[in-house]
């Protein structure tokens, strides 16, 4: 047998190269196409045509366009800062799964510094690197504005193929002829609270964040090789993209230069700020480090992205830039008594040694155990100290795999880890120390089986009672208490991390709602089951709990009863308990609504679009409208998918979210009436506009609220003009806003009509501004006890850029007064609808006439209770499937609605000129001085009523209370004719119904309400109508006035 030479054997390997096609390059940076947008998306997506794509074989980016709307020249903007050209997207290649709201750059940590980009300088690929450059501007109080920028930016973002981050330079440059206090240039990642939880690898906090105190924020600051974002959603959260795909998972880490140089600044719930290193010590002594004129300050870091929901996978990825590549292997499995594997269990491993580094010294921890907000206490880091430094989360197979630095000398001073292993409804279990030294660096240290405790199954149902044994599926929800020292379950699909609350520690018994936790525990719950609640759309599931007794409580909203079962969960084993209620009160002739509805497409909610319809859908709401915060949501998607035509139905709407100040350049007359922004707007019917920025919601920042109202209207009637909203010119919008109108130049177009309301207009601060208009107006708010024509309600007056006072006789006549429902009541809080009622009342008397509506605003599957309020609107359909939108839309603007946090009431009035009866939003024929009224209240038996009140022209005129047999456990609470005397003036009547409360709003029965607030928490039950008019003589209905 011949023997080929040795090279000859090599051939094919030398030659394999050359013999294999080219590769292909991933790399781009150019405009979004709209072929791009089926690569592309998450639950935070906010891309469309026109943004910047920057991708590699690695990771995908979004930046946001520089540019300009076309009919003013009103640049496009950032959700929560003033500025384009910010990273506003970024994911893996071949995964949609974005949950970054924004990075913003800004100076020194301050908000009244940031960086506004307003071209983009370079886009190019060279090589194996796509970059996109940059250049703008940085806001400085008293020297840099806007109309004479002094300092000067240009930001590079850029990635290289086999990098799985993106690279950003930023460079600073003081354009003035005098230094000034700039020492770093902030990078400002928006988490908002309720989405992704920042992990600081520093003493005493890990996801434990502290406190921020914008007042004194040093004390929340830190010093740290990189901070990680882990993600909360991912593909069993189902539906997330526009397409109905679900999202994969994902984590981000903003890596320092190197260890050296560590990123400075803090880390909360709502915001990460870290930037480059300066000297803190000059900075808390009032010595801060300045830049020289003409000098400049440039800063590198990295953003790491991954394809899990773990610290862990962006350490795999960060540590070796750091200098910290030499790393140990770490395996275990994860086991309950049984052997069976533990899924999704969390785990959390922090280096006791070397620990803390002794720079760290002059730092300290401001505990906040509850995660509150609330200062717990405060420990000064010491050398040494445990660091918090890496968590992952185990598989479908029980398995974790960690690779741990050595962080010393590992032949001298190896380093030591330990860890915790936390599971869903577990006792916590530690992880003995783990050496890191020369021989477990040359290989896997494997940890075997580590043990938790066992659990029980739930396997529960919730039906209709058909009879005393047979019963329907139908949707809804249990909230579970430990009974007989068990404590009260806490639930979770939630990131475990920022969980661990003394006040729930096993066997402690604390409700991980109340006993001193705060309600903010939710604050990063997706979807259900979480804390002591779990829903269900098709009536049935199954939970895992610890062993112990159990006492749960069915509901299907305020229209049904509740049922009670006790229960035993032991280890290994499954308890079934069926739940059966009845129908309590019929509201025959009405659907239920709310208007106010966010899911994880908005910037500051994480509840996944099935987890969000299937919580309404168990609290008995028939109509959701989707309105997140400028992002365009369909639900009808997942109704289908759920099975759930039959029991609701979805409007597509749109929460317009204004959150930077209106300079005054931008309001008709040089009038600063907007200097808190213009507060955020609902609208509905919308459609959903594939491939547009934000699926089509309009621009709203540094507009006249009145110009938002007008783009509402009008956006979707831009299709039949070939145009979107971030294209459309300024003919284009003129005639969309108009579409049907006779005599306008939408006048061809078809009649499209739209319901715009108001959003809590006295809300207050959040993030920079105030976000309640009526509270914000012209930095004095309106004055519900002054006219309409008075400073400063008369600021409601200022036209839109669309009107005919601005652009001529084409336009139109809208004005910030230009909506048509104000939103009344907020969450269930008496207290806070009654602040809100006196400026109802007040445009009432004037004859502004604007249907009052009640809304949960949820933003979380459970605690902004899906459903409590709700506006209950008049309407012919017997199945929320019938429902006709345009006869609804008339419905809301005819004021044809009832509010309900428990109480259901129907009232009219009668018209003593025909003799009949006339009902909401319609004029009754008094009897001169004499009108009368016929009111029924109804409730379900757990719910408390106490009292009817009946108000003529804003002013409470009777209090009716309810027979004490009937304040409880009966259905009809009042029914009965209510006479009203004395009217001097034509008036307008409303009324409700429900708790006694005193001057305040706060509930007196504070007994009833926490009986109540066991089932539904925060409910304080209320029940109110939009008014009845009443024309005292016959001569047409005159307004009281003020």
């Amino acid at each position: 047998m011949h023997r080929l030479p040795s090279v000859l054997l090599l051939l094919p390997f030398l030659l394999a190269p050359l013999m294999a096609p080219p590769r292909v390059s991933a790399l781009d940076a150019r405009p979004i196409v709209a072929s791009d947008l089926a690569q592309l998306g998450g639950s935070d997506f906010n891309g469309g045509v026109g943004d910047i794509l920057l991708r590699n074989d690695k990771v995908w980016a979004v930046i946001l366009a520089v540019g300009a709307t076309p009919d003013f020249n009103v640049p496009f903007t950032a959700e929560v800062l003033p500025s384009a050209g910010v990273l506003m997207d970024a994911g893996t290649v071949g995964d949609r799964n974005d949950e970054l709201n924004e990075i913003h750059q800004l100076l020194n940590l301050s908000p009244d510094s940031v960086i506004i980009y307003g071209a983009v300088t370079d886009s190019s690929v060279v090589g194996d690197t796509a970059s996109v450059t940059v250049s703008g501007f940085a806001l400085f109080p008293g020297v840099s504005t806007p109309s004479n920028p002094t300092i000067f930016v240009t930001t590079t973002y850029s990635v290289t193929d086999g990098n799985a981050w993106i690279d950003l330079d930023t460079t600073v440059t003081n354009g003035n002829a005098f230094p000034l206090p700039i020492f770093q240039v902030t990078d400002a990642d928006i988490t908002v609270g309720r989405s992704r939880i920042p992990f600081q690898p520093f003493p005493f906090r890990g996801s434990k964040n502290p406190p921020l105190d914008l007042s004194d924020p040093l004390s929340a600051f830190g010093a740290y090789p990189f901070i990680a974002t882990p993600g909360v959603l991912g593909p069993e959260d189902g539906a997330i993209n526009d397409d109905g795909t679900a999202k994969e998972d994902v984590s981000y880490a903003l890596v320092a230069p190197s260890a050296a140089q560590p990123l400075i600044g803090f880390a909360s719930t709502a915001v990460v700020a870290v930037g480059n290193s300066f000297d803190l010590a000059a900075l808390a002594a009032g010595n801060p480090p300045l830049l020289g004129p003409g000098d400049s300050l440039s800063y590198s870091r990295r953003l790491v992205v991954s394809n899990r929901n773990d610290v862990e996978s962006t350490l795999e990825i960060a540590l070796p830039g750091l200098g910290l590549g030499t790393r140990a292997e770490v395996t275990g499995r994860i086991v309950d008594g049984n052997g069976n594997p533990v899924p999704d269990a969390h785990l959390f491993f922090e280096n006791t040694f070397p620990g803390a580094d002794p720079a760290l010294s002059g730092f300290v921890t401001v505990l906040d155990e509850n995660q509150d907000g609330v200062a717990d206490g405060v420990i000064p880091v010491t050398p040494g100290a445990p660091v918090p430094f890496t968590h992952v989360i185990t598989g479908a197979d029980g398995r974790f795999t960690v690779r741990l630095p050595a962080l010393s000398d590992p032949f001298t001073a190896p380093s030591v880890y330990v860890g915790e292993i936390r599971a869903t409804e577990r006792d916590y279990a530690a992880i003995a120390p783990i050496t890191i030294d020369p021989v477990s660096l040359g290989g896997v240290t494997d940890l075997g089986d580590l043990l938790v405790s066992e659990t029980g199954t739930l396997d529960f149902s919730i039906g209709r009672r058909l009879g005393h044994h047979r019963s329907i599926p139908i949707p809804g929800q249990i909230r579970i208490f430990g009974t007989n020292g068990t404590p009260d379950p806490d639930l979770g699909s939630q990131y475990s991390s920022a969980r661990s609350y003394s006040g729930l520690a096993p066997g402690g018994g604390a409700d991980p709602v109340r006993g001193g936790n705060s309600s903010d525990l939710s604050e990063v719950i997706a979807g259900s089951p979480a804390l002591n609640f779990a829903a269900t759309a098709d009536g049935r599931d199954q939970i895992s709990l610890r062993p112990g007794t159990y006492r749960a409580v069915a509901t299907h909203g305020l229209e049904w009863g509740i049922d009670e079962e006790e229960f035993t969960i032991e280890a290994g084993e499954t308890t079934r308990v069926r739940f059966k209620l009845r129908k309590a009160l019929h509201t025959w002739g009405f659907m239920s609504a709310d208007f106010h509805v966010h899911s994880a497409r908005s910037f500051d909610a994480s509840a996944p679009p099935v987890d969000r319809i299937q919580a309404y859908a168990a609290k008995g709401v028939e109509v959701v409208v989707s309105t997140d915060h400028d992002q365009i949501t369909d639900y009808s998607g997942v109704i289908t998918e759920l099975g759930l035509e039959d029991e609701i139905t979805t409007i597509v709407g749109n929460e317009t979210t204004g959150t930077i100040p209106v300079p005054a350049s931008a309001v008709p007359g040089g009038v600063d009436a907007f200097p808190q922004g213009i507060g955020h707007w609902n609208a509905w019917p919308l459609e959903f506009i594939p491939g547009a920025r934000r699926g089509g919601s309009p621009a709203d920042e540094l507009l006249p609220a009145g110009a938002v109202v007008d783009r509402l209207r009008g956006m979707d009637s831009l299709k039949f003009l070939g145009a979107t909203p971030d294209t459309a010119t300024l003919p284009q919008w003129l005639a969309a806003a108009q579409a049907g109108q006779p005599g306008t130049p939408g006048e061809s177009l078809p009649l499209d009509d739209e319901v715009v309301m108001l959003n809590h207009p006295r809300a207050g601060f959040a993030g920079t501004v105030i976000i309640g208009l009526f509270n914000a107006l012209g930095n004095v708010g309106y004055d519900p006890n002054l006219p309409i024509t008075a400073f400063p309600n008369n600021l409601l007056n200022i036209p839109s850029l669309y009107n005919k006072a601005i652009v001529g006789p084409a336009g139109t006549d809208t004005t910030a007064l230009s909506f048509d429902a104000l939103e009344i009541q907020n969450g269930p809080s008496i207290r806070g609808y009654q602040n809100v009622r006196s400026d109802w009342f007040s445009l009432l008397k004037q004859g502004i006439h604007k249907t009052g509506t009640a809304v949960a605003d949820s933003h979380r599957v459970i605690l902004e209770n899906a459903g409590f309020p709700r506006s209950y609107v008049a309407s012919t359909a017997r199945r929320p499937s019938q429902i006709d939108e345009d006869d609804f839309t008339q419905a809301i603007k005819s004021m044809k609605v009832v509010a309900s946090s428990g109480p259901f009431i129907r009232f009219r009035m009668f018209d003593f000129a025909d003799f009949r009866f006339r009902g909401l939003g319609e004029t009754a024929r008094g009897f001169g001085s004499f009108a009368l009224a016929y009111v029924s209240v109804e409730a379900a038996p757990w719910i408390p009523v106490e009292e009817v009140r009946i108000f003529v022209n804003g002013e409470q005129v009777q209090t009716i209370p309810i027979h004490p047999g009937r304040v409880l456990g009966v259905r009809s609470r009042f029914r009965g004719f209510v006479p009203i005397f004395g009217l001097t003036k034509d008036a307008f009547v409303t009324v409700e119904a429900g708790v006694s409360v005193d001057a305040d709003g706060n509930p007196l029965s504070t007994g009833l309400i926490a009986d109540v607030q066991a089932i539904e928490p925060d409910l304080e039950p209320l029940g109110w109508t939009n008014p009845i008019f009443v024309d005292r003589t016959g001569d047409g209905y005159t307004p009281p006035g003020l």
